[in-house]
């Protein structure tokens, strides 16, 4: 917010991932039930593709052993043409999009900038997150905002820190 990493009067500004979304969802685990993150983390992914498969539902993940399944070898499949994958990389876009929408009616950001181990799923995320948010949101916020994946992989965290705390030693 006007040059500066907005952080909120206790530094925890930003933490989308645990607004309520679903009254009756699941339990999170910050102790919260239906929070965002219940419906768009990865381990939330996981845990519904071992359900699906559990269930019978066709997929080439069905060939690996069921526990073993990550994040990876749903982005892989994907690429292949997974139905079930990318069902459910949609599906996690879609949350995430309306969820990132209260977030660009609070804030009115130039940018959102996807990152994470999601991130490496690409257009299967952030195409559903953009059509969710020109749904969700008023043209007047999404006009001159712009969607992107981080091309910093899973190490952005890390040197987001890196840099904050380098500013804040430089600062002193």
């Amino acid at each position: 917010m006007n040059g500066k990493v907005f952080q909120g009067a206790s530094g925890f500004a930003g933490e989308l991932g645990h607004i309520q979304v679903k009254a009756d969802g699941e339990l999170c685990h910050c102790g919260k039930v239906g929070c965002l993150d219940t419906l768009t983390s990865a381990s939330s992914l996981i845990r519904r593709v071992k359900e699906r498969l559990r269930l019978g539902q066709v997929s080439k993940l069905a060939e690996k052993n069921i526990e073993q399944i990550d994040i990876e070898m749903v982005i892989d499949v994907a690429n292949r043409g997974d139905a079930l994958a990318i069902d459910l990389l949609h599906d996690i876009g879609k949350e995430m999009g309306k969820g990132l929408s209260i977030a660009v009616h609070l804030f009115n950001p130039e940018a959102i900038i996807i990152n994470g181990v999601l991130a490496k799923a690409g257009k299967f995320i952030s195409n559903p997150i953009e059509q969710a948010i020109y749904k969700y949101c008023l043209a007047d916020f999404k006009n001159d905002l712009t969607i992107e994946i981080s091309e910093l992989g899973e190490n952005s965290r890390l040197l987001g820190t890196q840099v904050y705390v380098m500013g804040k030693v430089l600062e002193k």
